[in-house]
């Protein structure tokens, strides 16, 4: 016990995942080749994946590597956009999105609006059709990510994926698929 009575603190045990590290180390050597890579961590609850992606998150972010960390939560399950949403705050903190095209950011305020007060400058979203604000967000998002990554890779790491909203699955099945082309 330390002083005044409160517990030492100890740090969370991570035993025997090595191999599961060593496996998303492989594959973001390979993004950090120039490829695009999805990784999926699945299992059943309580195994530990959440501190899997947390501690290979925090071990990109050590070596000064781009990575995003959203935690899907099930109250946003049923909140169109909530974790591209996310996606969009975590990006808006990196002073590289400041590079980005403002027409892009434009569009990406569609779904996260605080965006203008981080950016004032951001001019409204043009009208357009409710079944292309999708494609209009993933295009965005796209763009926020080539200036935040300037060449290199980016991890964005979603926890939780299963309360992942379905406008946000829309937007990132667009993104991946722009991303499998895109070097």
């Amino acid at each position: 016990r330390m002083a005044g009575g409160a517990a030492a603190l100890r740090p969370a045990a991570f035993v025997a995942r090595e191999r599961e590290l060593a496996q998303l180390e492989a594959e973001w050597e390979c993004a950090r080749a120039g490829g695009f890579q999805a990784c999926l961590v699945e299992g059943p609850g309580g195994i530990g994946k959440s501190a899997l992606v947390r501690r290979f998150a925090a071990t990109l972010a050590a070596r000064a590597q781009p990575v995003f960390l959203v935690s899907c939560q099930e109250i946003g399950e049923g909140i169109p956009f909530a974790a591209i949403s996310d996606v969009v705050m975590a990006l808006a903190r990196d002073p590289s999105v400041s590079g980005t095209d403002p027409k892009w950011l434009a569009e990406v305020s569609r779904v996260h609006p605080g965006l203008r007060s981080v950016y004032p400058g951001i001019p409204e979203p043009p009208s357009a059709p409710a079944e292309s604000i999708r494609l209009r967000v993933a295009e965005g998002v796209l763009h926020m990510l080539d200036a935040v990554a300037d060449g290199g890779p980016v991890a964005i790491v979603f926890d939780d994926l299963q309360f992942m909203d379905p406008a946000t699955r829309d937007v990132l099945h667009v993104l991946a698929r722009r991303l499998e082309g895109h070097g």
